[in-house]
């Protein structure tokens, strides 16, 4: 999957750091893992509790976390009319592909409230629209 391109150099930079430290084996989203309680009590959308991830899992978890953080960084962007519409495009169709992997649906799930709310907004809809259009 193809990245969208940056015409932002701040942006560039941002997406730089971010791919260099997952390949870090003790990268960002490494010690943000051992952060992150993955066992705790947080139920899924369906009322159904979560459950315990593996090592591998508990890492993706944290990298999507990170990636819907600046996700979020990059729609404030648009919002705020500092990316043009065919940038911001480009992301949007990234985030809609995202949106309909189970473990960047259940970061979303467990942020709610916590990121801003048009922008989880639309990632509702986003994830809402993936599973409608599953088999």
């Amino acid at each position: 999957m193809e990245l969208p391109r940056f015409r932002s150099q701040p942006l560039r930079n941002l997406l730089f750091h971010l791919v260099v430290a997952a390949g870090e084996v003790h990268g960002p989203a490494f010690e943000l893992a051992k952060l992150v309680d993955f066992a705790e009590r947080g139920r899924a959308p369906d009322g159904r509790s979560f459950e315990r991830l593996s090592p591998e899992d508990e890492a993706t978890y944290s990298y999507l976390l990170l990636g819907y953080g600046l996700l979020e960084e990059i729609y404030s962007l648009y919002k705020k009319k500092w990316m043009d519409e065919e940038t911001w495009q480009q992301w949007s169709a990234f985030l809609e592909r995202i949106a309909a992997h189970p473990l960047f649906k259940r970061v979303h799930s467990r942020s709610t409230g916590t990121f801003d709310k048009g922008f989880q907004d639309l990632v509702s809809k986003l994830v809402q629209e993936s599973e409608r259009d599953s088999p």
